[in-house]
């Protein structure tokens, strides 16, 4: 049975990083509203998107269509959260998350925690900023709104762990699997 897996995590958490090995190193299919933004907002999306919250439906939709089509094929899927999950209030995005998990697979939410300083110093690396604004660009963001899944979706939390150990125990739990007799 493919997997579907929901990244969770602060900005600059690595979300997308974990998803896109995933991706190149596990045969998983990425899927990100993000890539729908760029596509039809262009580079700038994330500030016209503050405009214009329709692009949030249509992107989840984009990322249902493409999650059943991998499904269909017996592939594995990786929804890359990353900022795309911008909705009206958390019950709004639950219910679009709930949609994404309403599927026959195997079903995991990965949480990743780190140290809001350690994100902090990311987010600046990353967007060109001071720490000073890295901090207020990160302060609307908090774990008090985190999405809780439906039952028979298993939560795999990783708090201020190294990436290389983060991708053993992805390899290892996600890794080849033999083929179906």
């Amino acid at each position: 049975m493919p997997y579907v897996i929901v990244t969770q995590a602060l900005p600059g958490a690595g979300k997308s990083v974990v998803s896109r090995y995933l991706e190149r190193e596990l045969g998983f299919v990425r899927l990100s509203p993000e890539d729908y933004y760029e596509e039809k907002l262009g580079p700038q999306w994330h500030q016209k998107l503050e405009h214009n919250p329709r692009y949030t439906i249509d992107a989840f939709k984009a990322v249902l269509k493409g999650r059943n089509s991998a499904l269909q094929k017996g592939k594995s899927v990786v929804v890359d959260t990353a900022r795309g999950v911008i909705t009206e209030s958390p019950d709004h995005r639950k219910k679009i998350l709930d949609k994404i998990f309403n599927c026959t697979a195997e079903k995991y939410l990965l949480e990743i925690f780190v140290d809001p300083a350690i994100l902090a110093r990311r987010i600046s690396r990353r967007e060109s900023i001071s720490l000073k604004e890295a901090k207020a660009w990160l302060s609307p963001y908090s774990w008090e709104s985190r999405y809780v899944p439906p039952t028979d979706v298993t939560i795999i939390g990783y708090t201020n762990r190294d990436f290389e150990d983060i991708k053993n125990d992805l390899r290892d739990r996600f890794g080849e699997r033999p083929a179906p007799l």
